[in-house]
């Protein structure tokens, strides 16, 4: 999880804004899936709090995990295709 989500991080280097809080401008839904108040609440604290609170359901923690790794997998699909439409020939509306 922590190198995908370190790789998802890092691809704003990629387009014309200063930090990952300005996906926004280059995909809306990246953005709020990993970067909106509500994105990094789940990304950082939903696998933690279940295990600190409710240590006896690790498999639910477990499948939200998977779920998060499903969703930085996604955002990464929809920034490299949005990357290859840009170096076609399109451009890149921010």
């Amino acid at each position: 999880y922590t190198f995908i989500d370190f790789y998802l991080s890092y691809q704003f280097i990629k387009y014309d804004i200063i930090s990952p809080n300005y996906f926004y401008k280059v995909d809306k839904v990246v953005y709020l899936l990993n970067y909106s108040p509500g994105g990094k609440f789940c990304n950082s604290s939903i696998v933690t709090l279940l295990l600190i609170f409710l240590p006896q359901i690790q498999i639910v923690a477990t499948i939200i995990a998977a779920i998060l790794i499903g969703v930085k997998l996604f955002s990464i699909y929809l920034l490299n295709k949005k990357r290859l439409k840009t170096k076609r020939g399109d451009y890149l509306s921010l």
